[in-house]
């Protein structure tokens, strides 16, 4: 019979630990775009002046620009990609979502939003799908 193919052995695990790998190398490279892209939004210099509502925040300082990460955990569960600001960043969340009322310092807000974060992952999301399944072929 032409065409046919007989399989003698097959090695599930050998297969299934490669496709992991390339999906870890996959979410890996992903993450580190998405990092890339936060960053470069909140790259911009602001000579002292913030930024208008609604786009990225203006770099005044250069700390949350520097402080912009990915990590990727493997678990039992599956590959887990994150991306974002380092801890002990206490205004980023606040740029990202904006803010009204009062901080934990007592300071008074009425702070709109200047995404960096969801605009990143907004333009990218099509790239990522198309990284880790790239990654993860065999």
């Amino acid at each position: 019979m032409a065409g046919v193919i007989t399989i003698t052995s097959w090695n599930a695990d050998a297969l299934l630990a490669q496709v992991a790998g390339g999906v870890e190398r996959g979410m890996n490279l992903a993450m580190a775009m998405l990092a890339a892209d936060a960053a470069r939004l909140a790259g911009v210099a602001g000579g002292g002046k913030p930024s208008a509502p609604g786009q990225p925040p203006a770099m005044q300082s250069g700390v949350l620009h520097a402080n912009i990460d990915s990590d990727v955990q493997s678990q039992s569960d599956g590959v887990h990609g994150f991306f974002g600001v380092r801890a002990g960043i206490p205004y980023a969340l606040r740029m990202e979502l904006g803010f009204v009322g009062v901080d934990s310092l007592g300071r008074h807000y009425d702070q709109a939003p200047r995404p960096f974060l969801r605009p990143a992952l907004y333009a990218d999301s099509a790239q990522v799908v198309s990284i880790v399944a790239s990654e993860a072929r065999i």
